[in-house]
């Protein structure tokens, strides 16, 4: 079958693809200086050497997760780690349940998730389960707005986020890591890492192990009754009771073939089982006694166990690289693999008393897609390089729901090529032109492109200006368009025009380092695809008009140092407006020009933290302002919107260095206010809980 697929290519696409090789491969790769040893150290933050203007990525808006929220969040997904440190809106309804993300007001599809450079995002809904990914399997994370997103590849209109591995420090012989951690509601994690190696190649290991019982109790005010006593409207207090099983392992393999050769092999499987609480208005299992003016619920815990999620993922990743004077070539290739299993059951009653559960839902899916590239670059001094590269993707997926009988089995391919000119225009400016061409199937998509700029307009001075012009494709997801019953084969692909103008600042000495950056961003989305219900019962996905998404992002940092102590405060603010701008006759005044549901118009996050020798203390903070659950943004029952909350949490930790070993402590608070919010409608989170965490390090 993918013979086939490749025997259809066309001579007219073959000729956009082999000027772009030919200007990679026509430079010479020279060995003469091989790599130098920077290439394989572990990534260091050094303020003195950071440089301000890189051609390669003019006007580009891109940021880095914090590398302290990533030390902190090692125990933790991905979602969590997003939402403490990034403007990004995760919508989720508590540890271990589904993870999506809002990039810049974006959908869940329109933010992509790369792994060493193979997507993370599932081919049929096109989006990324953010808590399925342990930070414990990444060493760095990197964040690519709006239309900067183009450099990684196509699709994702909101952003891409980059996440990558590193091998030890090639001067270490042996490391080992090993971390527990005991929270709240009989939560259990256990992680280990294990490296070892010498100057030509070298092993890594890392696994964890986490369990929960995620048993949160919440008063349920979706539910009520009268007390016949007092008169007053009563609430039961409930059990969340959405018990989750995650654990995986990772091995990574890295060899130095030559002295300007680097490759890379690395493997990923993981398995996490679930149960997905029911909604807050679910009564069953829920009984009033009239008598007492309570709630009976001793029988909840065995109904919400009614939907269980069981998913297995497989990922393989290779990458070799090759080192020139002026010029480097490389090759990744990869697979993605899941496997995910949905079952529900519904009670049997006879009478009052519920004797039995019948499966009503059997959803099997099964996804492989297989990611190729090939990429070069050529630098002219330091005034002019020229990269460029091909991509081949195949994508296979079998859905099936064996109650319904109703399924598909479908595939696709995606060859792409790009190619980008970057150069420097003085000693203060520099510019960027990329260009990517793809075709899907057997149709040649149009031209998509980037152009950037960025200015220093006082060499002196940390003060660089930037923009950007980018336009973008977003291909309709198989779900789009092959699910049944709903799936709508004459989608349009979503198309984006994206504009960045921003600014940053930098200063630094001995003791002070202070970076700010603010960004308006401007993104114009037409034919964007959303799921509405119809009247035949089930929902399916169409293109509305336009979709307009506008605001700012900001970011500051600031470091102050001592010869023994530090205190560093980190912001990120976000303001969004993603507007509904489809044609009157769909929606009716009510929607048009109104705010997507979910999506929080502000969003922000802050923390601060002090370092004193052996000592730790952080404190972080989140806030979300009210999101709508409904198109026409109308507020006249509790259930059309969700409030606003502030998020407080507090951590102290001891750090002990003995040589070659460390040892550290961490109790952390979370929600130190105990306040009740929501991040999903009919979905409590949990108030105040705790964690412990043990670490131990050694390094040879």
């Amino acid at each position: 079958m993918l013979q086939k697929h490749l025997n259809l290519l066309n001579d007219r696409y073959l000729h956009i693809v082999c000027p772009i090789l030919l200007l990679i491969l026509i430079p010479r790769i020279s060995s003469a200086q091989g790599i130098r040893d920077s290439v394989f150290q572990i990534r260091n933050v050094n303020v003195s050497a950071e440089k301000l203007l890189k051609k390669e990525e003019a006007g580009i808006t891109k940021s880095e997760v914090d590398t302290i929220a990533m030390m902190e969040a090692q125990h933790l997904s991905l979602s969590e780690l997003i939402s403490v440190s990034t403007p990004i809106y995760i919508k989720h309804y508590g540890r271990g349940t589904m993870a999506t993300a809002s990039f810049r007001g974006t959908a869940p599809s329109h933010t992509q998730v790369q792994w060493n450079g193979i997507s993370l995002n599932s081919p049929m809904l096109g989006m990324v389960d953010f808590s399925l990914i342990p930070v414990w399997f990444f060493d760095d994370a990197e964040l690519y707005h709006g239309g900067g997103s183009l450099k990684e590849g196509s699709g994702a209109l909101g952003g891409t986020i980059a996440l990558s591995n590193q091998p030890m420090d090639w001067r270490h012989k042996f490391s080992a890591t090993a971390l527990g951690a005991v929270a709240s509601f009989s939560t259990y994690d256990a992680f280990t890492a294990l490296s070892f190696g010498d100057k030509k190649w070298q092993s890594k290991t890392k696994a964890f192990y986490s369990d929960s019982d995620n048993d949160f109790e919440y008063v349920n005010k979706l539910i009520s009754d009268i007390n016949p006593h007092t008169g007053k409207k009563t609430y039961p207090t409930l059990k969340n009771n959405a018990p989750y099983q995650n654990y995986g392992v990772l091995q990574e393999f890295y060899f130095r073939l030559a002295s300007n050769q680097v490759l890379s092999l690395r493997g990923w499987l993981q398995h996490t089982v679930r149960t997905i609480p029911t909604l807050g208005t679910y009564e069953g299992g829920v009984v009033y006694n009239p008598i007492t003016g309570q709630f009976d619920y001793n029988d909840v815990k065995e109904v919400n166990r009614d939907n269980e999620q069981d998913n297995k993922a497989f990922r393989t990743s290779f990458s070799w690289k090759l080192y020139g004077e002026n010029s480097q070539l490389r090759f990744n290739s990869g697979i993605n693999y899941e496997d995910n299993n949905y079952l529900t059951y519904s009670p049997v009653r006879q009478g009052d008393q519920e004797v039995s559960k019948k499966l009503t839902m059997a959803a099997d899916s099964y996804s492989t897609s297989w990611y190729n590239q090939l990429a070069g670059q050529y630098q002219w001094q330091d005034y002019l390089t020229l990269e460029g590269g091909i991509d081949f993707q195949y994508h296979d997926v079998n859905s099936n729901e064996a109650q319904s009988l109703t399924g598909y089995d479908e595939n696709r391919w995606l060859l792409s090529s790009h190619a980008t000119l970057s150069g420097t225009l003085g000693e203060r400016a520099t510019w960027l032109l990329l260009l990517r061409q793809e075709m899907i199937d057997r149709d040649v998509q149009p031209i998509l492109g980037h152009i950037g700029m960025e200015w220093q307009p006082i060499a002196s001075i940390g003060w660089v200006v930037k923009g950007s012009v980018a336009c973008n494709n977003h291909y309709p997801t198989l779900n789009d368009l092959y699910f049944l019953p709903g799936g709508n084969v004459n989608l349009r692909n979503e198309e984006s025009l994206t504009s960045d103008v921003g600014m940053s600042y930098t200063a630094q000495n001995r003791r002070w380092y202070f970076k700010s950056s603010v960004t308006g961003f401007y993104s114009d989305v037409n034919d964007w695809i959303l799921w509405l219900p119809t009247q035949k019962g089930y929902w399916t996905p169409i293109n509305i008009d336009k979709v307009i998404s506008k605001g700012l992002e900001a970011d500051l940092t600031l470091k102050r140092s001592w010869p023994k102590s530090s205190l560093t405060f980190h912001g990120a603010y976000s303001l969004t407006h993603a507007l509904n701008f489809d044609k009157k006759d769909n929606w009716g005044d009510e929607s048009y020009g109104k705010q997507l549901p979910y999506i929080p118009k502000h969003s922000g996050n802050a923390s601060i933290t002090l370092d004193h020798h052996h000592w730790q203390l952080g404190y972080f903070f989140s806030a979300y302002s009210e999101r709508f659950t409904t198109s026409s943004n109308e507020y006249t029952t509790d259930r059309d919107r969700i409030y606003p909350y502030l998020m407080n949490d507090i951590m102290l930790k001891y750090k002990l260095k003995i040589r070659e070993q460390r040892v550290d402590i961490q109790f952390k608070v979370y929600n130190l206010f105990d306040e009740t919010y929501r991040n999903v409608l009919q979905r409590p989170m949990p108030l105040r809980n705790y964690s412990l965490v043990l670490k131990y390090q050694f390094h040879n």
